[in-house]
Order: structure tokens, then C-alpha cells, then sequence
């Protein structure tokens, strides 16, 4: 009965006289919820609530002074009457009985008193227990309601990043700024194909995203389309006007030391450029020219009658090369150039070889074929093929008219270009002379 009268009647422990940091407003919510009388308590959790959130933010509570609850008595007769009941009990356990020596008589009453004495220490530690473990059970309550409420007062606000893309910079400026947000700009501008020149490219955060209210917003400003055209008629132009012309797109010029052969381009000016004339290139990209070197054809010049080392410098002069040398036997000068392939005037590319025929000094001969026999016609022609001029003399004979009958020289002789042949070609047979017929006599 002592330890269910301690449990009612004695108030818990305040969690300051645990943890010397924690304040009276805390030490007031805690004893009202563990106060003896029913009525004494929080009527809700929300009440509860209410005095804790305060509790966090250094508020007064609406809960009693903690020296409050050292006053409060048990109001029920039946408990002051088990109190009066406990001290009776106890004399009437220690009373010795009747004959009895002295002795005998004290053992009991030790025993007693122990009893009682280990059952008490056993209620108040089981109290303790009871008492500690309500009260870190409400500090842990307590410490959750009070971590959720600092979580909740330490979260900042949010606000929704206004997309301004395409804006200018002040009405860019105006809405962030407007929504609760700093303005910054990035000193780098970026090209966009998309935005103007002098607007808004992008945001970081980007148009529409959670942003903590105060915080920055960086603002990249377009320097206009991420590419540009080409002019279409840097072939032809000089180094000079090109670049000026590709510079004036923002682009960046250079000219390879490679050139490059072409028909319709003069020596000197813009034959090509990579990327080409009327490309789509990037901003700020390179172009890089390449000049021309003149044509590419050039005419064989009249080698004829020259030297060997005349003809390798004119070839040079034109970009050719002196190529295979063959002798022939030729009425022309000696070591002198009688034929060329390709021919005068013919157009090849820049280092073609060009092939030639020097002359022995000595004349080309020929071999009479053999021509008796066939016509005057037939003859000749196959004589003057060989380069031979000839003649013709007409003889009588037996063959038939314009028979060829000889050949001077003879069928097979060796004889230079140009020499005189002579052919003996045939009358025909002669008619025979009719004889007279004899005259009739009368």
C-alpha cells in the first residue's frame, strides 16, 4: 500500500533535474501531461502540439508553473485511510507474543522489519523505473515534436523560377527579381540560332524550376545565330577581299601554302576554301583558302629542228619534261629534232613527258617493191607511199596497155627518200596491117 500511495501521491521527476539545459517551458508541458488528476491533463494531442511549438520557438506555454504540481493532495477518504492503515500494520507485526523469552522474541521483529524494509527499496526502485522510463519515453516525444518543428521553421521558401528566355535584359531583371530572386549576369554570351542578339539565352536555374526565395538566378546573355553563310563568290576574289569578307561574318581567315591548279581561276587568286563558298559554318570558325596555281592544261611547244637541251628548256618553261629520245635515219641536221609526240599544239597537264626523234644525219632508204606486172595506177602509188617521186615512160610491148613492164632501179634495190624511180609501163600490142584482097576478075 506505501508504494501504490508513493505512485499516486508523489509528482515525476522534471526532465531539468535530468538535463540542466532544458527549460522551465519544457519542464510545464511535461508535468501537465503526466499530472494525477485527469482534468490537470492536455484535453488533445493538438493542445499538446500547440504548447510544444511554442516551447521550440522560446514562447510562453499555457501550462502551469512546475512548483505548481508540489502542492496537489490526494482528495479520495479511501487513500487516507489505507495511509492510516500502514502504521498499525506495522505494530502490530512487531509486538512480541506472550511467554516468549527475549530472544526468541527478536528474531521475528528483525525478520519483519527487513521484509518490509526490502520490499520498499524494491517498490521505490520499481517506481524509479517506472517513472524514468515515462519520462524519457515524453522526452523522446517531446525531443521528435520539437526536431520536426525546427526542420519545419528552418526550411526556407520556394518560388518558381519565371522563364524569361528571349526577354531583354531589364524585363528579364524585372520579373526575377520580382519573384523574390537575385539577378546575375554571366559576362560570357553564348550564340543561339534561336534567340536574338542581346537577349536572354538561358537561366541557371532554368524557367520553371523550385528555387529557394532570396536566391540567384544567372542570366547568359545570346550574341545572336550560332551560324552564318558563307559568300557564295570567294572563288575568283583576291586573298585580300576574301578575308575581308569572311571577317565580316565574324569569322576567322587563313590561307593554306598548298596551291591548287585551275583552268578558270588566275594564278594568285581564291581557287577554293574549306569549308566551301555559300556553306553553313559556326560562328567564330575558321575558313581556310587555298590560291590558284594557274592551269593545270598547258600547249606543247614546236620542238622541231631543235637540240636536245633547247627542247628540255622550252618543255621546263611550260611545265613539261623532256621524255624518251629515239634517233632516225633523216636528210635533216645532225642530232636535230624531227618529230615530237604529242604533236605542236596539243594540250596536256603540267609534267606530262613529251617524247621526240633526233635525226642520224643520213638519208632514209627505201626498198623498190616489186610493182612489174601491175597497173601504171597501182605502181605509182605504192612508190610515193615510200616517198619516191616518179616517172614514166611508155614502151611497146606485148602486154596489155598500162602494164607496168620495168622498174629503174629494179624491183628490190635500196634507194634514198626521195629519189626518182622510173617506171616503163606498155603501149598495148600494135593492130596487124590488113592485107589487101585479091581483085575479082570480069
Amino acid at each position: 500500500m506505501a508504494v501504490a500511495y508513493q505512485h499516486v501521491e508523489q509528482i515525476p521527476p522534471t526532465p531539468s533535474s535530468i538535463l540542466s539545459d532544458i527549460p522551465d517551458s519544457l519542464d510545464r508541458v511535461v508535468l501537465k501531461a503526466l499530472a494525477k488528476n485527469r482534468d490537470d491533463r492536455y484535453r488533445s494531442a493538438a493542445e499538446m502540439l500547440s504548447d510544444l511549438q511554442r516551447v521550440a520557438r522560446g514562447m510562453d506555454v499555457g501550462a502551469p508553473p512546475a512548483d505548481s504540481w508540489a502542492t496537489e493532495v490526494l482528495p479520495s477518504a479511501g487513500l487516507v485511510g489505507a495511509r492510516a492503515a500502514v502504521p498499525a500494520a506495522t505494530s502490530t507485526v512487531s509486538a512480541p507474543a506472550a511467554g516468549v523469552s527475549s530472544t526468541s522474541t527478536s528474531l521475528p521483529a528483525v525478520s519483519s522489519d527487513g521484509d518490509a524494509a526490502s520490499k520498499a527499496a524494491a517498490a521505490r526502485k520499481r517506481r524509479t523505473a517506472i517513472i524514468m522510463t515515462l519520462v524519457v519515453i515524453a522526452l523522446l516525444l517531446i525531443g521528435g515534436s520539437v526536431w520536426a518543428l525546427s526542420r519545419s521553421a528552418a526550411t526556407p521558401e520556394a518560388v518558381s523560377v519565371p522563364n524569361v528566355v528571349g526577354l531583354s535584359q531589364a524585363d528579364a531583371k524585372s520579373q526575377i527579381e520580382a519573384a523574390g530572386l537575385e539577378w546575375e549576369l554571366n559576362p560570357e554570351k553564348v550564340a543561339s540560332d534561336t534567340v536574338d542578339k542581346d537577349a536572354v539565352a538561358s537561366t541557371d536555374p532554368a524557367g520553371g524550376a523550385q528555387a529557394e526565395k532570396g536566391s540567384t538566378v544567372r542570366v547568359t546573355i545570346s550574341s545572336g545565330p550560332d551560324s552564318v553563310t558563307l559568300p557564295d563568290n570567294l572563288v575568283g576574289m583576291s586573298p585580300d577581299d576574301a578575308r575581308q569578307a569572311v571577317e565580316a561574318l565574324g569569322l576567322k581567315w587563313e590561307v593554306n601554302s598548298s596551291k591548287v591548279a585551275s583552268d578558270t581561276v588566275a594564278e594568285g587568286k581564291v581557287a577554293q576554301t574549306n569549308p566551301s563558298p555559300g556553306s553553313k559554318v559556326k560562328a567564330g570558325q575558321t575558313i581556310t583558302a587555298y590560291l590558284s596555281s594557274g592551269s593545270d592544261q598547258v600547249e606543247v611547244p614546236d620542238l622541231v629542228g631543235m637540240s636536245q637541251d633547247q627542247a628540255r628548256s622550252a618543255l621546263k618553261a611550260v611545265g613539261l619534261e623532256l621524255g624518251n629520245v629515239t634517233t632516225v635515219d633523216s636528210d635533216k641536221d645532225k642530232d636535230r629534232i624531227v618529230s615530237q609526240d604529242p604533236e605542236t599544239g596539243s594540250k596536256v597537264k603540267k609534267g606530262t613527258t613529251i617524247a621526240v626523234s633526233i635525226s642520224t644525219g643520213k638519208a632514209a632508204q627505201v626498198e623498190i617493191p616489186t610493182v612489174v606486172g601491175i597497173s601504171r595506177e597501182d605502181a605509182e602509188a605504192q612508190l610515193k607511199a615510200l616517198g619516191l617521186t616518179v616517172t614514166v615512160e611508155e614502151v611497146s610491148g606485148s602486154q596489155p596497155s598500162g602494164q607496168v613492164t620495168a622498174v629503174e632501179p629494179g624491183e628490190g634495190s635500196k634507194v634514198d627518200k626521195n629519189s626518182t624511180v622510173k617506171l616503163k609501163v606498155s603501149k598495148g600490142s600494135a593492130s596487124p596491117t590488113p592485107s589487101p584482097s585479091p581483085s575479082t576478075k570480069k
